[in-house]
C-alpha cells in the first residue's frame, strides 16, 4: 500500500492498563510493511491541558515527511488538509483515542486538538527534522471558525506561522 491520502487504524494496538500506568506494544515491522514505509525519526509529545491545539507542520520536499500518527493516552481530534490546498473546506478530521493510529502521507499538513488532559502521541516519521524544509500553517483563524466558544491554547510559535489555512465565505 503506497500512501496516498490518510488512513486511520482504530484499536490497532492495546494498552496494558495496571495500578503504575500503562504499556504500549506496536508491532513496527508489520506497520512498516504494510504502508511501505521506513521509519527514521521519531518524535513524543504531551499535551498536559485539554482544549491544546498543536499544528497543522509539514515539511517541504526533498526532506518531506510521511508521518504516523499513534495515540498512546487521551482523545483527540485529529487534522489534516493538503498542502497545496489550505482551505478550511479541504481539512479532514478525525476523532481518535489511545490505541489509534492515523498515516498521513507526505503531502499534508498535520494538527491535533487535545479533548482530554494527558494526551501523549509518538511520531514515526521517514525522514529526519530539517529546520530548513520545515513549515506549517497558521491555524488560528481555522480555530476561530471551527471552536467560537472555546479557549483553545495555541503555541506562540504555532501563531506566527505565516502561511494560513483559508476561511471561505
Amino acid at each position: 500500500m503506497k500512501l496516498k491520502k490518510p488512513k486511520v487504524f482504530k484499536k490497532y494496538f492495546n494498552s496494558f492498563l495496571d495500578p503504575r500506568g500503562f504499556l504500549s506494544a506496536i508491532d513496527l515491522e508489520n506497520l512498516e510493511k504494510k504502508l511501505q514505509i521506513k521509519f527514521k525519526y521519531q518524535l513524543v509529545s504531551l499535551s498536559e491541558k485539554k482544549h491544546t491545539f498543536r499544528g497543522f507542520h509539514f515539511q517541504k520536499k526533498p526532506k518531506a515527511q510521511n508521518k504516523i500518527v499513534i495515540v498512546h493516552s487521551g482523545k483527540i481530534l485529529d487534522f489534516v488538509v493538503q498542502i497545496d490546498s489550505p482551505l478550511s473546506s479541504q481539512v479532514k478530521s478525525f476523532e481518535l483515542t489511545a490505541g489509534d493510529v492515523i498515516a498521513i502521507p507526505h503531502d499534508y499538513a498535520h494538527g491535533f486538538l487535545s479533548l482530554t488532559n494527558n494526551v501523549i502521541i509518538q511520531y514515526l516519521l521517514d525522514n529526519k527534522f530539517s529546520a530548513k524544509n520545515y513549515s506549517g500553517f497558521n491555524a488560528n483563524s481555522f480555530i476561530k471558525e471551527k471552536f467560537p466558544n472555546r479557549k483553545i491554547t495555541i503555541s506562540k510559535k504555532d501563531k506566527s506561522l505565516k502561511d494560513k489555512i483559508l476561511i471561505e465565505n
